[in-house]
């Protein structure tokens, strides 16, 4: 019989070179996620690579800008193709765009919980992943809808925020705080970090897990840049630069086992 297989639209409006080497920590193997996003991508062939079959996609579903005029919506448009057999998380992005002024009030309240619905929905999604690069002054409306959006997502259905590298750092703003008590885990993502990259990929390698201990549960990297393997984390995610191959994957794999360093 031919297998069916699920490919992913939205008609509305996620890694090449080799990472750097980290000095080997006994660490329990973590599971794996890869990030789709924007672009077409094709991951049919998961379940046919060893270990294959328990990789993730997270996935870009929807995203809701701010500008100028208020919240709109811009949803998928490229499709992901997986196997049916494959686990997916699907990935509300909130963006504030150049003159916009993200407020926490009754217009993007709206909006956001209209768009979890649809994506709590999707077949097969199992996890939902909010996506809020925050800046200071809008840390309170993160934390509201951070908390709003778990409130929406239903207790069989995984729930993760990403993070910042640097609030995950010594004295950024998670530091010594205990888990979130929203109940969404938290995603560091340690590529592109910008001017404090080097530094905290150093105090990565010298402790083997972040400074915060609401971070420890999970990890973001990014493809091609550094790899450090951790002692805590349950789930690492990883972002690609190109799209998806079996090649790539398969290294992502190795990676993370310990096979490749």
């Amino acid at each position: 019989m031919r297998r069916s297989l699920f490919t992913l639209l939205l008609p509305l409006t996620l890694l090449g070179s080799s990472p750097a080497p980290a000095r080997a920590v006994p660490v329990v193997v973590p599971g794996v996620t890869l990030w789709a996003w924007e672009r077409g991508e094709d991951l049919r062939f998961l379940p046919q690579l060893p270990d294959g079959s328990n990789v993730r996609v997270a996935f870009f579903a929807s995203m809701i800008g701010i500008d100028a005029e208020g919240p709109w919506v811009r949803r998928r448009r490229e499709p992901v193709r997986l196997d049916p057999r494959t686990e997916r998380i699907a990935v509300l992005r909130i963006h504030v765009e150049t003159g916009g002024r993200a407020r926490w009030d009754d217009t993007l309240r709206t909006v956001v919980e209209q768009e979890v619905r649809v994506l709590v929905a999707l077949p097969s999604v199992r996890g939902i992943q909010l996506d809020f690069d925050a800046r200071v002054s809008e840390l309170e409306v993160h934390r509201q809808a951070r908390a709003f959006v778990r409130s929406l997502v239903p207790r069989s259905v995984s729930f993760s925020v990403t993070s910042i590298a640097s609030a995950c750092a010594r004295g950024g703003r998670y530091d010594h705080e205990a888990p979130p008590d929203d109940g969404g885990e938290l995603v560091p993502m340690y590529f592109a970090m910008g001017d404090r990259g080097g530094e905290i990929v150093s105090s990565l390698r010298s402790t083997h897990d972040p400074a915060a201990h609401a971070c420890r549960a999970n990890a973001g990297f990014g493809v091609g840049e550094p790899y450090v393997p951790l002692r805590s984390p349950r789930e690492v995610f990883f972002f690609p630069r190109e799209p998806w191959t079996r090649d790539g994957v398969t290294r992502v794999l190795a990676l993370v086992s310990g096979a490749d360093r």
